[in-house]
């Protein structure tokens, strides 16, 4: 299913977190296939819904470049969302480890 960054933004709930909805657009059947796929042991024990954050952030950031001004406070949301997560690792690093299809 082809998708766009509006698509990735509906799925983003008033608390600024991605939820299960983003599974489908990212072709996983469930959060468990999702969790398993990711190769870092660390993101393995973040909250689902701050794990889900962190990869919407990463499909807006790494597919919809060019539509920035469009999601740019839905990112700021989302960042916002992980960061009051207190994870021990910094959002730029998130992102380079969670692993999307």
């Amino acid at each position: 299913m082809p998708i766009n960054y509006k698509t990735v933004v509906f799925c983003q709930s008033a608390s600024g977190s991605w939820g299960e909805g983003l599974l489908e657009v990212m072709g996983f059947s469930c959060y468990d296939e999702f969790l398993n796929s990711q190769t870092n042991e660390s993101l393995k024990t973040l909250h689902k819904d701050v794990l889900l954050s962190v990869a919407g952030l990463k499909i807006l950031k790494t597919d919809f470049k060019k539509n920035a001004k469009e999601w740019k406070l839905v990112a700021a949301k989302g960042a916002s969302f992980v960061k009051k997560a207190a994870v021990l690792m910094s959002l730029d690093q998130l992102l380079a480890a969670v692993v999307v299809k």
